[in-house]
């Protein structure tokens, strides 16, 4: 721990860079327990997605082709991105559970250094854990400027950006698409 400029205390962003520390290693733990017990929830198909996401009104975009150049190194199915005023829905199918859950490691590996780049005095909440089946990963963050959300359920995975203002509807949908893990209803 570093020693502040008064020489005998440790500087608040010490504690709470301890606090992170201790934060991330709860979370990994319970996503470790989730991930080695229960029974393995199905991922949507692109098609169930489009039907939820069209009755909302939501536009797609197929990006398959697009993230098949990105990502080298895993195999990619599908990439469907549906926007609607200020949400994003971007649903990816990979080959594999593995190379799902790079892409949501990934992912979460950016929230998680938006998170760290906030000011202190900024609010924000930061869910994780490995919900109730053993192959289902989520994690959620609000800021200020935007809400995330993203979940792995098997080889899929759903990331979610809105307007904080705009998050209980998101949450009703992802509800809807079942890849809502980390909360019982919304805030």
């Amino acid at each position: 721990m570093r020693v502040s400029d008064e020489g005998q205390k440790p500087a608040l962003k010490d504690y709470i860079k301890t606090a992170a520390v201790i934060l991330a290693f709860i979370v990994f733990s319970i996503a470790v327990i989730a991930l080695l017990s229960g029974k393995p929830k199905e991922p949507k198909t692109t098609a169930q997605m489009y039907d939820v996401l069209n009755e909302y009104g939501f536009k797609s975009a197929d990006l398959t082709q697009d993230a098949k150049e990105k990502f080298t190194g895993l195999v990619v199915n599908e990439v469907v991105y549906y926007v609607k005023d200020d949400v994003t829905f971007e649903y990816y199918i990979f080959d594999g559970e593995n190379a799902a859950a790079s892409l949501y490691g990934t992912i979460n590996f950016n929230i998680s250094k938006i998170e760290r780049d906030k000011r202190i005095n900024e609010k924000y909440v930061l869910r994780a854990g490995g919900g109730k089946r053993a192959n289902i990963t989520c994690t959620s963050l609000t800021t200020d400027e935007l809400f995330y959300y993203i979940c792995r359920i098997g080889n899929s995975v759903l990331y979610v950006k809105c307007n904080p203002d705009s998050k209980n509807d998101a949450y009703k949908i992802i509800n809807e698409l079942g890849y809502n893990m980390d909360r019982k209803e919304s805030e």
